[in-house]
């Protein structure tokens, strides 16, 4: 699941942008602080999806990053937008999953070792349950889906 760099779309939602090409789908909206990103694609792609993100909120950074959960292609962009000084926001067990050393299903069917990701990489913040932010004058409303994936 590797998107080629520069094959981003962007399609309008009606104020949020759906981007599609880094690996996952990724939304994004306009802050006066800085953009806010759910998910982040593949890492190999974070640097086309972060200039496609810029490009199609008008800002120039990423002050808020939701990781819906831990998987490679949700996670990608971490590094860039933590180390840019962008907040992080993720369930608290994803926290955990992305800060601790787990074990997971590799492409063969195998158990194989997942490192956390770096300091700057992991969430700085994190929720247990349902609740609502504000993001550019909107409502932003997250949940926990236990079953969802």
């Amino acid at each position: 699941m590797r998107a080629q760099q520069g094959a981003i779309t962007t399609t309008d939602l009606g104020g949020i942008k759906l981007l599609q090409g880094a690996g996952a789908n990724v939304l994004s909206m306009h802050g006066s602080d800085g953009a806010l990103m759910v998910d982040g694609g593949l890492a190999a792609n974070s640097a086309a999806l972060l200039d496609a993100v810029k490009a199609a909120t008008g800002n120039d950074r990423v002050s808020l990053l939701i990781d819906t959960h831990g998987h490679a292609e949700q996670v990608g962009a971490n590094a860039a937008v933590g180390a840019a000084g962008g907040r992080i926001l993720a369930h608290e067990k994803t926290r955990m999953y992305l800060s601790s050393r787990v074990y997971a299903m590799d492409g063969k069917r195998r158990l194989a070792p997942v490192e956390p990701l770096p300091d700057k990489a992991r969430p700085t913040e994190s929720v247990r349950g349902e609740g609502t932010l504000q993001f550019g004058g909107r409502r932003v409303d997250y949940g926990y889906l236990p079953a969802a994936h």
